[in-house]
């Protein structure tokens, strides 16, 4: 090859990593949107990351006895045509753009969605909240 066709390819791949990486930060922007994400308190995908074709996820829920987030690292994923999906979407920089960005988003995060065990993580995230209203003696609220 030559200079100016590896100088070609490497602006060219460039190109792709910015994308993927202006879509996942606006993906996780969108993850922490609580108009976006709607009830806080249920589990939700809170960030995702992506190296090669492996998709890494976290998840969290908003306790309202904690007045907090509690957090759980739930894996990384072999997921290329996921990847591949981040890496082409038409996101635009300002979220605020519902329009454009949420059809495109919720589309994205339910197909990562679909990849987790819900029932585990949801037992996982109260677990861990249960564990830090104990460590700091808080007792739950009637509802």
């Amino acid at each position: 090859m030559t200079n100016i066709s590896v100088n070609i390819m490497n602006s060219l791949t460039e190109g792709v990593k910015s994308k993927l990486e202006r879509n996942l930060k606006i993906l996780n922007d969108l993850c922490n949107d609580w108009d976006f994400i709607g009830d806080a308190t249920d589990p939700h995908i809170c960030s995702i990351g992506v190296d090669g074709n492996t998709i890494s996820v976290d998840c969290e829920l908003f306790h309202s006895d904690l007045d907090d987030y509690v957090f759980y690292h739930c894996g990384e994923f072999e997921a290329p045509e996921i990847v591949n999906s981040i890496k082409k979407a038409d996101l635009v920089d300002d979220i605020m753009d519902t329009a454009t960005n949420y059809p495109i988003a919720r589309d994205i995060l339910g197909s990562i969605g679909d990849l987790l065990d819900w029932k585990t993580i949801s037992d996982i995230l109260y677990d861990e909240a249960h564990k830090e209203m104990e460590k700091y003696g808080i007792e739950p609220e009637e509802y």
